[in-house]
């Protein structure tokens, strides 16, 4: 029993450090632990709920994920001043993959609120990754100027968010882009 406490404590010691690492070496965010809040690039930020463990490994791959895409997204459209509110909650999510979000733009600017279920049985880290950048996107897509939201535009704004996605992470098209045949 204290053998197995031990070793518990020892990982999970380990996982910090290793989150502080990788944050000063691959994307340069300073963790603000006490609370919740991790300055990302450009002047964005991630806040976490308070039903998030920043030390359990799942967090840990989600932080690091962010971190490490943040800068490729970056590169490729001018996304500063992003706030994402990243939660855990079972009600908000795809049930195809047990994570959702949306964009949100008002008096503040734009935001990301996004949502996953570890407990879902198609849950993956990648797919918090993969709608990030998505919703990255969209929030790309609202600081145009006069923009508006009707339903072709919203069409194509799902469409080259998509796009944006496998173009930024390299990864298959998603089902909901691709559901559609020819006929």
């Amino acid at each position: 029993y204290f053998m197995k406490k031990k070793i518990i404590y020892l990982t999970r010691i380990s996982l910090i450090l290793i989150m502080f690492i990788s944050f000063h070496d691959t994307a340069m965010c300073q963790d603000m632990t006490s609370s919740k809040i991790i300055e990302l690039p450009q002047g964005s930020k991630l806040v976490l709920d308070s039903t998030i463990n920043i030390t359990d490994s799942i967090s840990v791959k989600i932080i690091n994920g962010i971190c490490t895409m943040l800068p490729s997204v970056q590169k490729l459209i001018p996304l500063d001043n992003v706030t994402i509110n990243l939660g855990i909650n079972s009600q908000y999510v795809l049930p195809v993959w047990g994570v959702g979000g949306r964009t949100i733009r008002d008096d503040n600017g734009e935001r990301v609120d996004f949502y996953y279920d570890p407990k879902h049985p198609n849950f993956k880290v990648e797919y918090i990754i993969r709608s990030l950048v998505h919703e990255f996107h969209h929030v790309c897509r609202f600081r145009m100027p006069d923009f508006q939201i009707s339903l072709l535009e919203g069409m194509i704004s799902e469409g080259l968010a998509d796009h944006f996605m496998i173009e930024v992470l390299h990864c298959e098209i998603t089902p909901f882009s691709s559901s559609l045949t020819e006929e």
